[in-house]
């Protein structure tokens, strides 16, 4: 891109930004980087940095507008770094907060960080220092770039512009263009005109290069077959079937089953076979086994039937868990033992069976008992209740008693009609706005002098009445009678006040750029709304570009006499 100064408000290019492709918006604030710089020089402070006051014609130069040095309004403030909203002292890093929240405005659609809650709002969150992360949409390495440009403390960002266009650079040549950095890709410089810290930022980008490079997959070039290479197929069995040293090969299932039909099958060893000797009522004798000499036997007699042991549970003793483990262990089964087995199976699944059983029943016991002490309750209590008779009186018994008079006794004849007692009417308070840059120490002294105090507003009804009279005025800080002692807010006349309209965030007990402690409360008017907010005692003499000419007091006269 060809850089030109001559900015033409027609092609400004506003929200038009969030319709760049990464590497376009990469390429678009790297050639705004090297305007800035060719403009003010690497130490210069240049600002007038936001989407509207950047132009780019048909043949792609872009330019950029003029900036103001106080009054911000519009883009211009929302694209301003903390340090020259507050102080109005810009540096180069300040130039490059504003290129970095150019970045984000254009990756998230035209919008602002904390956007959702409004203009004036988002404003105050990140000139209070509040933090926050870039867009998802710039992925890690331009999201990486994007935040440390826009840090709240000037000191945490990229020193100048030059650095910045140098991480943009190095940002497209690695993850869009896939070339590797070098100094004229970063720095337009060949090797020998670099300094000792551009030559560090070279190979430490050479490096993440690198190591991306080595994590990426590795891709072999295709090349054509030679003239006597096996076919596919034959390639595929090859591969199937390696070079195997002649032991190591193994036949295939039908040699295998030749070979073993053809050897001689050895004779089985000869040991002791249980014979099982029948008994006239078999039900009830137990098996018992005896040696006999082994007959010669064509087939294999079949095994004795297992039993198969229960699935291991838990047990309420220790004694069952024991019979279990023996029933689950793998032992030497024996034919004299099963009946003993059978019977401790059967023992422990009547025992199973009956759990259930026994719980219902406690259920049920429970139940019965919760009842009878409900109907006792009931009983007594409707015993409680039970109308007392009264004694009747026969009408003989009767004594007629004396009429009273409703009508109370008249007055002495020597007593004098008094007139009534007359209540005194509540006076009303009132209250004096002054507009004038004062802290919040002198203003309590000036309405002191006066006569009257700083105002102290005890309820919302009062504070719809002094927020009334501020709007009169179109001022937007007011000082009220309430500051910190020894870490606990007090009124004007110890007054007893619980209702606060703190705004958001509020109160911070600390100022989040220089850490400065708020110790007065200020009245201020945030996105149409009036909250409270706790300030230094002198914001005026500290940040006289955003307070100067702002700064009201309201005096309150308890006699309701303005002096």
């Amino acid at each position: 891109m060809e850089n030109m100064t001559g900015f033409d408000p027609q092609h400004a290019l506003g929200e038009k930004l969030a319709e760049l492709g990464r590497r376009e918006l990469c390429e678009l604030v790297s050639a705004l980087c090297t305007l800035v710089q060719e403009q003010v020089g690497v130490s210069g402070y240049r600002g007038g940095i936001f989407p509207e006051n950047i132009s780019r014609d048909e043949n792609g130069a872009i330019a950029l507008g003029p900036a103001s040095q106080k009054d911000w309004t519009g883009q211009e403030l929302s694209f301003l770094a903390p340090e020259v909203f507050w102080n109005g002292e810009g540096s180069p890093a300040s130039d490059v907060y504003s290129l970095g929240l150019l970045l984000y405005y254009a990756i998230d659609s035209a919008r602002l960080p904390f956007a959702k809650g409004g203009e004036e709002a988002a404003h105050k969150r990140r000139m209070n220092g509040e933090r926050f992360d870039p867009p998802k949409a710039a992925g890690r390495r331009l999201g990486e770039i994007v935040a440390k440009a826009t840090r709240f403390q000037a000191s945490e960002r990229y020193r100048s512009v030059s650095e910045l266009k140098a991480m943009l650079d190095s940002c497209v040549s690695n993850r869009y263009l896939g070339g590797a950095p070098s100094a004229e890709t970063v720095f337009h410089k060949s090797d020998e005109e670099l300094s000792g810290v551009e030559r560090m930022m070279v190979s430490i980008l050479a490096r993440d290069a690198e190591e991306h490079k080595e994590s990426a997959p590795v891709q072999t070039e295709k090349t054509e077959p030679p003239a006597d290479a096996p076919a596919p197929e034959e390639q595929k069995e090859e591969a199937a079937m390696p070079d195997l040293p002649e032991k190591d090969i193994v036949p295939a299932p039908e040699e295998k089953a030749a070979e073993e039909a053809e050897a001689p099958r050895p004779e089985p060893e000869k040991g002791p076979v249980f014979e099982l000797r029948e008994e006239k009522n078999p039900e009830l004798a137990p098996v018992v086994p005896t040696r006999s000499a082994p007959a010669p036997q064509t087939k294999r007699a079949p095994e004795p039937e297992v039993v198969p042991a229960p699935e291991p549970e838990e047990f309420e003793d220790q004694e069952e868990l024991e019979d279990q483990e023996e029933l689950t262990a793998p032992v030497d089964l024996r034919f004299d033992r099963s009946v003993e087995r059978e019977r401790k199976i059967a023992s422990q699944v009547r025992r199973r069976r009956a759990r259930p059983i026994i719980f219902v029943i406690v259920v049920c016991a429970l139940l019965l008992l919760v009842a009878s002490i409900n109907r006792r309750i009931n009983e007594r209590d409707a015993e409680a209740n039970r109308p007392i008779p009264l004694p009747t009186v026969p009408p003989s018994e009767l004594t007629p008693q004396p009429a009273v008079s409703a009508l109370p006794d008249p007055l002495p004849l020597d007593t004098p009609n008094l007139p009534p007692e007359e209540s005194a009417a509540p006076v009303e308070h009132a209250y004096q706005l002054f507009v004038e840059d004062v802290s919040w120490s002198e203003a309590r002294a000036r309405c002191l002098e006066k006569g009257g105090h700083l105002v102290v507003i005890s309820d919302e009804e009062e504070f719809r009445k002094i927020t009334a009279l501020a709007e009169q005025y179109n001022s937007p800080y007011i000082w009220v009678g309430c500051a910190r002692v020894n870490g606990v807010l007090s009124w004007e006349n110890d007054e007893a006040v619980v209702y606060y309209p703190w705004g958001t965030g509020e109160p911070s007990y600390r100022d989040g750029y220089d850490g400065v402690n708020e110790d007065y409360v200020l009245l201020w008017k945030l996105n149409g709304a009036w909250v409270y907010n706790d300030s230094r005692n002198d914001p005026v003499s500290d940040y006289p570009q955003a307070y100067r000419g702002k700064i009201a007091y309201i005096c309150e006269y308890d006699d309701g006499i303005i002096p």
